[in-house]
C-alpha cells in the first residue's frame, strides 16, 4: 500500500475496525441533529465490530 512502517499500517487496519465514536451522538444532541438516529448507528457499528474485529485481526496474522 505504500507505508513504510508495518506498525502504522496494522494501527491503522484495526482502527478502521473500531466501532463509530460516542461522542456523534452528543453533538447531534447539541447541534439539534436526529440524536437517536445517530444512538442506532453507534449500537450498530459497536455490534458489527464484534465481527470485523477478529476478522482484521486475522487478516494482520495472515499478512
Amino acid at each position: 500500500i505504500g507505508y513504510r512502517d508495518d506498525y502504522l499500517f496494522r494501527a491503522l487496519f484495526v482502527c478502521a475496525s473500531t466501532p463509530c465514536a460516542t461522542v456523534t451522538v452528543m453533538y447531534a444532541e447539541k447541534f439539534d441533529g436526529d440524536a437517536p438516529y445517530a444512538s442506532t448507528m453507534v449500537c450498530l457499528s459497536t455490534l458489527l465490530s464484534i465481527g470485523t474485529m477478529p476478522l482484521v485481526a486475522l487478516l494482520l496474522y495472515l499478512l
